[in-house]
């Protein structure tokens, strides 16, 4: 066996926290994944629909949770869980119909709807709680200031809100399933990551 089978890339499809059937796996032609920090992380998936399984499917609707696993053979991780946003879908003269889903990690949430509001005698990281709460979201968070303060959210999203105090105090949040993170800057990096080309580096793109 080649040694190379085990960087086969591999993927596990939920929806709604129910596997797609193996059927409905192997009409996925493309998975497309967008991690980023301070941002929603967004997917991509894009299927052949066959049969009509996936635009018929009452189970895939707006608001559906999703979760990816990706990895090689036997040794995939969750990358990303979030919710559909938008789904299409685009019929072609004698081909199948191409079933495009797309969705966001739960951080969209806090995007929506500026608000104005007044925090008052409550921690930086009590407000950050508070607006992740507000949006379904528990959170795990730094040690920013024991101080209590007066601040107003004035005409702002949640999301720039988040944005605003993540640049005060030299922080990045993300989002992962249902929890916020709101961590400090990383001054120290590690070690560097050495990638050998052929084996621990199969494809380059500069």
């Amino acid at each position: 066996m080649s040694e190379n089978i085990r960087f086969v890339p591999s993927f596990i499809l939920y929806i709604n926290k129910t596997r797609i059937p193996a059927q409905r796996a192997a009409e996925i032609i493309k998975i497309i994944i967008i991690s980023r920090l301070n941002a929603p992380s967004s997917f991509i998936i894009k299927a052949a629909d066959i049969e009509s399984e996936w635009i018929e499917n009452d189970d895939y609707f707006i608001g559906s949770e999703v979760e990816i696993l990706l990895g090689y053979k036997d040794n995939l991780e969750s990358i990303i869980t979030g919710e559909i946003t938008s789904i299409s879908c685009q019929f072609k003269q004698n081909q199948a119909a191409e079933v495009t889903i797309s969705g966001k990690n739960r951080l969209h949430r806090i995007i929506r709807c500026k608000k104005n509001k007044a925090f008052y005698n409550m921690t930086i990281k009590d407000i950050i709680c508070e607006i992740a709460d507000g949006n379904g979201l528990t959170a795990e968070i730094d040690e920013l200031s024991y101080n209590h303060v007066f601040t107003i959210q004035k005409n702002f999203t949640g999301y720039e809100y988040l944005l605003w105090l993540a640049d005060y105090y030299d922080c990045f949040f993300w989002v992962e399933k249902r929890k916020l993170f709101f961590k400090r800057l990383v001054k120290n990096m590690t070690e560097d990551l050495v990638l050998e080309y052929g084996k621990t580096l199969l494809n380059f793109i500069p």
